[in-house]
């Protein structure tokens, strides 16, 4: 039988070149690219310009950290036993989205927990828009994960054309809500939100220049009640991990990798080379739960 010369280089270039992918799919290499692409980011990190903030959020972003505040958050502070309403505060909250999501969660699915949120944002006409509780399908629809079901849940609609058609946040949600203009980096923050039983702070410390959303985590952390359950998503994670650590919050152990991914959705784009993006869930590492987890429990001491 004759032999293709051809035929056996063609076949050499084949398997070299599925070593070649096989190599660089290895864990070692992909641990080293893993590596290099932490050293870029942290460089954006520290030394990129930050643009002026832009309202930018949207409703049910994460879906389960959701699953986390009906579920394990809510036995950890027990709130039957508290003996008064259940108080929630979300600084930095934007358009709105994020505080009316989280109150509509509670009142469809736990409607027999009695709750109070205070919310609010440095910027007046953020607050403003927050207190009107309206918005258009563009600003409702713009997460796709949002379905019919949950936008029955917050909205009644408003009058309009179907190409225009505006929502509007049903009372009995709204009414649960008091906007202010706040500042988290007001040293006496609490006087004007009170304790938090659920502390949201999320979405922008990313945003800040690393000093100062240091100044600004620690200064939230005068919010903290004796028991106090704390989201921390859109935060560098290498500064969350640091930081949570140093002041005793624990992270929760609940769908960490899932809820890392639905961050990524938004954020992937700008990973490595740019200070807002987010690093793909890296199950090697011995920190994996403090790095990636976004809900932290917090129990003072006795």
């Amino acid at each position: 039988m004759k032999q293709n010369p051809s035929g056996a280089v063609e076949q050499s270039e084949l398997e070299a070149s599925t070593l070649l992918r096989r190599i660089i799919r290895s864990r070692p290499i992909r641990a080293l690219r893993y590596r290099l692409d932490i050293l870029r980011n942290r460089y954006a990190l520290r030394f990129a310009s930050r643009p002026p903030l832009e309202a930018f959020t949207r409703f049910y972003r994460n879906p389960h950290q959701m699953e986390a505040l009906i579920g394990p958050a809510l036995k950890f502070l027990q709130p039957d036993k508290l003996g008064r309403p259940l108080h929630i505060v979300v600084l930095a909250c934007s358009t709105g989205a994020e505080p009316y999501s989280f109150a509509a969660e509670l009142v469809t699915k736990r409607p027999e927990i009695d709750f109070q949120m205070v919310a609010g944002d440095i910027n007046e006409e953020l607050v403003t828009k927050c207190q009107a509780g309206e918005y258009s399908s563009e600003e409702v629809f713009s997460n796709k994960l949002v379905t019919d079901e949950i936008v029955a849940g917050i909205f009644d609609p408003l009058s309009g054309s179907e190409l225009d058609e505006h929502y509007c946040v049903r009372s009995e949600i709204k009414e649960r809500i008091n906007f202010k203009v706040l500042d988290a980096l007001d040293p006496n923050l609490a006087e004007a939100t009170g304790k938090a039983d659920i502390l949201l702070l999320q979405n922008v410390l990313f945003n800040l220049q690393p000093e100062v959303s240091t100044k600004m985590f620690e200064n939230a952390l005068q919010l903290l009640h004796d028991k106090t359950v704390v989201f921390l998503d859109g935060m560098d994670v290498h500064q969350r991990k640091k930081l949570t650590a140093r002041h005793g919050l624990k992270p929760l152990d609940f769908e960490v990798e899932t809820i890392h991914s639905e961050v990524r959705r938004i954020r992937e784009n700008g990973w490595p080379g740019l200070y807002w993006g987010i690093e793909p869930y890296w199950p090697y590492r011995k920190d994996t739960l403090r790095r990636y987890a976004t809900v932290y429990f917090y129990e003072k001491s006795s």
